[in-house]
């Protein structure tokens, strides 16, 4: 059996429910078109990440819940396709960090992020409650198994280049580098990336891409870190 899945790699803004809903849409029609069975979008993709303080309204947890509903109804029409959408959820006055899937009009299941990340530039868990129980479901007969980790990527250069396997999670880490990319730390701390993920350069602008590009064509990501065998 073969499941194809296709990745939203989509820019959403914060607080734009209606333009966030037409993005994801619009990949999944074209997505459909092309056969795949799976859309994942990224993490809190209906409303933009990172809300911040937005967390702390109820207000806002009802828009996204309207703005959910609606986007459940838009994509009833593609049969089949499963749509993981992520979005804040509020249950009894506890937030969570949430993913839910979508399929012909109707929620299948609903995960709750387990690890919130609280270092770096996170603050989950000023925001957020962890989640605790597995959200686990069939697709075309095969059971799959939803999470929500902590990456590291850069939003104008690359997709997430680390990730925390679910099987491996080291807390105040962003796990190890995904193949085909390779991360050293610069003398003065600095973590530098290369792979077929990040972008080689600023379109004509010289200038700008030897600011950031090493001679040997490392990216300098403007980020201090630290780097082990785990990540």
């Amino acid at each position: 059996m073969t499941v194809r899945v296709a990745i939203a790699q989509i820019n959403s803004i914060v607080g734009d429910f209606a333009g966030n809903s037409a993005k994801i849409v619009d990949f999944c029609r074209r997505s459909a078109e092309k056969g795949a069975d799976v859309i994942v979008t990224p993490e809190l993709s209906l409303v933009g990440y990172p809300p911040e303080d937005l967390l702390l309204r109820p207000s806002f947890y009802g828009k996204s819940e309207e703005a959910l509903e609606a986007l459940c109804a838009a994509l009833a029409e593609f049969k089949g396709l499963h749509v993981v959408v992520g979005h804040p959820l509020m249950q009894d006055g506890v937030r969570f960090n949430a993913a839910s899937v979508l399929r012909e009009g109707a929620v299948l299941g609903t995960y709750c992020k387990h690890d919130l990340p609280n270092d770096a530039v996170f603050d989950e868990k000023r925001y957020f409650v962890a989640g605790a129980e597995p959200c686990v479901v069939p697709i075309k007969g095969i059971p799959v198994g939803l999470t929500v980790c902590e990456g590291y990527g850069l939003t104008e250069t690359s997709p997430a280049i680390a990730v925390n396997p679910i099987d491996a999670i080291k807390p105040g880490t962003v796990g190890l580098p995904l193949p085909g990319t390779t991360l050293r730390i610069a003398e003065d701390g600095e973590i530098e990336a290369k792979g077929k993920m990040i972008f080689a350069g600023y379109w004509h602008n010289d200038a700008a891409t030897q600011e950031v590009m090493t001679a040997d064509g490392f990216f300098r990501t403007g980020d201090l870190g630290e780097l082990d065998q785990d990540g």
